[in-house]
């Protein structure tokens, strides 16, 4: 299954099935051009026979397929509806050639007849992946983003010469190859050699242009991307293995996060990520619930592979944890010690010998619980809240004790960064 790209690879294995009478169907291995017309086939709700409705190709841009990334796709004016997901659309119903997979519409009161299907590259990708390696790694993330560089001052401040165009490096993700090799307002001139316009986009036809992620969402991952650049008025060239999408904030379940948990005198700890704030606040209203400082969180980069936003979800009422109503904030600090992940919280609470346990929340709030009174009342806190076990099973093994060992390490990395700067500043003062 890939979620990203909205496709799934399914089998039947009655032999029966698989009859001398069945047709296969062949992709189109180019996008069909503009007002090309398209027939999508499926059985969609209002009856139990095969439906058949015609379009024609209106535009080929980059479609959000889902929270984590946006992908080409076809957009066409034939009806799409409720089972018809999954279905091909047709570039010739006689011939069996398929333009594409027919997947989402939009469904804006103040649209008409406008839905998308995913064309044979996305497609190649998908299955080319399953045949090469057993399954699907999902798309690769650049470890960069970009901004347009239109502006004629911008250009001539950046030294770009005259009749280039590209894109100027705004941000960089610390925990990808591209953040060894890219610098902060780098201009990218080219990508894989096709050369970029000042508005982010390449030519994918004549008259007509995509974004450049496209030409990035073709790779896999472990593949190597090459750029152009542009650097303090020198151009050079720079590549890089691509890796997966990791984000912070976990945003698709099952790709880049599970349900896990981590339960200690009634404090319910998760990891922060769309699905838990989808199961907190609802799917439509997360966003305008959801603290500030959770938000925040969804925008924010990775300093290393393992690191997560730790959230206190709830508080399970009991008198060990009376007075404390929070619930669905970042937990900063454990006993003064930074958390870098939830695995690294639970081994810390697991480890902690001191007569009490002070969880450090966002803000500055922070919450103290009675060591001796945790370890004697959670196993009842779990009990009357028909919770079996107080850790999911992400939490145990081998993977839980790096992960709790990267949380180390991190925290002593800060420690000794905060110690650098101190020392700093203390010759600083002295100097002055």
């Amino acid at each position: 299954m890939g979620k990203q790209s909205d496709l799934a690879l399914l089998t039947v294995p009655e032999d029966a099935f698989w009859g001398d009478d069945l047709r296969p169907l062949v992709f189109l291995k180019e996008v069909p051009e503009l007002q090309s017309p398209i027939a999508v086939a499926g059985y969609p709700v209002g009856g139990d026979s095969l439906s058949i409705t015609k379009g024609i190709v209106s535009r080929v841009s980059m479609v959000r397929y889902s929270q984590s990334g946006r992908l080409l796709g076809i957009q066409i004016d034939a009806a799409i509806n409720p089972g018809n997901s999954g279905g091909p659309a047709f570039a010739d119903m006689q011939a069996g050639t398929v333009a594409g997979v027919a997947f989402s519409k939009n469904v804006s009161s103040s649209t008409d007849n406008i839905g998308y299907i995913i064309p044979y590259a996305i497609v190649d990708h998908f299955l080319s992946e399953y045949m090469a390696r057993g399954s699907y790694q999902g798309i690769c993330s650049p470890g960069f983003y970009t901004q347009p560089m239109e502006n004629p001052a911008q250009q001539q401040y950046l030294r770009v010469p005259e009749g280039a165009s590209g894109c100027i490096v705004v941000k960089l993700e610390p925990s990808t190859e591209a953040a060894t090799h890219l610098q902060l307002s780098d201009v990218i001139l080219e990508i894989e050699g096709v050369p970029i316009a000042a508005d982010e986009t390449i030519q994918f036809r004549e008259d007509e242009r995509v974004e450049y992620s496209h030409l990035i969402s073709l790779k896999h991952v472990g593949d190597n991307l090459k750029l152009k650049i542009l650097r303090d008025g020198q151009v050079r060239d720079v590549s890089f293995t691509l890796q997966r999408q990791h984000h912070l904030v976990g945003i698709l379940h099952e790709v880049d996060c599970l349900p896990s948990y981590y339960v200690t005198g009634g404090l319910v700890f998760a990891p922060l990520s769309l699905p838990c704030m989808e199961a907190v606040y609802g799917s439509r209203k997360w966003r305008t619930l959801a603290p500030i400082s959770v938000l925040q969180a969804f925008v924010q980069q990775r300093t290393s592979p393992l690191q997560q936003v730790v959230i206190l979800v709830q508080v399970l009422s009991h008198e060990i944890n009376h007075g404390y109503k929070y619930s669905v904030l970042p937990i900063e600090t454990f006993n003064g010690s930074p958390v870098h992940n939830l695995a690294h919280l639970a081994a810390m609470v697991d480890a902690c010998a001191d007569p009490y346990l002070n969880f450090g929340l966002e803000g500055g709030r922070f919450i103290t619980l009675n060591r001796q009174e945790v370890l004697e009342h959670t196993p009842h806190i779990l009990k009357i809240n028909n919770i079996p076990v107080d850790r999911s099973d992400d939490l145990l093994g081998e993977d839980a004790a790096a992960a709790a060992a990267a949380g180390v390490e991190a925290a002593r990395e800060a420690a000794a960064a905060a110690d650098g700067e101190a020392l700093q500043d203390g010759i600083a003062a002295a100097v002055e």
